[in-house]
């Protein structure tokens, strides 16, 4: 072998190690940015609905049920949609006053043997991780309801319905008996 084979077999050889220390680094940014798509993409909004009785001033003698729809995931939930299920005796000639207005019961539901009025909307109020958004509320009559409040809800958003399954339905019991009364 002469000295310009040699030279062009280093060259060669040369190139083709930088070709290869490249392609690694290639790669090895390329799994970086997997791994970083990935965990965006893992992230997905939790919802669930919370309730709690309000005097708005102290003034007023009437208790309101206010519900929050809260985000225990770890993304935004941009929209959402939810269906309330109040007991008919309790929600019967009212309005659930929603953050888009005063919402009409559209239908009545037997569950479990008891008559449940049906409210929905929808929010467009972004439910933030670790916060929550105010869909409503309802004037309580104290008198009537001096143990409990029972609700079933449903939540739906674009990382799907909570509670998980098209059929379920989640419970929320508020108790009307832990407020102190004047």
């Amino acid at each position: 072998m002469d000295g310009g084979s040699i030279a062009v077999a280093l060259v060669v050889g040369g190139a083709s190690i930088w070709l290869m220390v490249r392609q690694l680094r290639i790669m090895d940014r390329q799994l970086d940015i997997m791994a970083r798509q990935d965990a965006l993409l893992s992230r997905r909004a939790q919802l669930r609905l919370v309730g709690y009785v309000i005097r708005p001033t102290e003034t007023d003698q009437n208790l309101y049920l206010s519900l929050h729809v809260e985000n225990i995931g770890d993304k935004t939930a941009a929209n959402f949609y939810w269906h309330l299920f109040i007991p008919a005796e309790f929600s019967r000639n009212q309005r659930f006053s929603s953050n888009k207005g005063d919402v009409d019961s559209d239908h009545a539901e037997d569950i479990n043997g008891r008559e449940f009025r049906r409210f929905r909307s929808d929010c467009n109020l972004p439910a933030y991780p670790t916060r929550s958004v105010p869909i409503g509320r309802i004037a309580c009559d104290n008198a009537q309801w001096a143990e409990a409040i029972p609700l079933h809800w449903k939540l739906v958003c674009e990382d799907g319905a909570f509670p998980p399954g098209m059929q379920e339905l989640g419970d929320l019991v508020v108790r009307l008996d832990a407020i102190a009364l004047p």
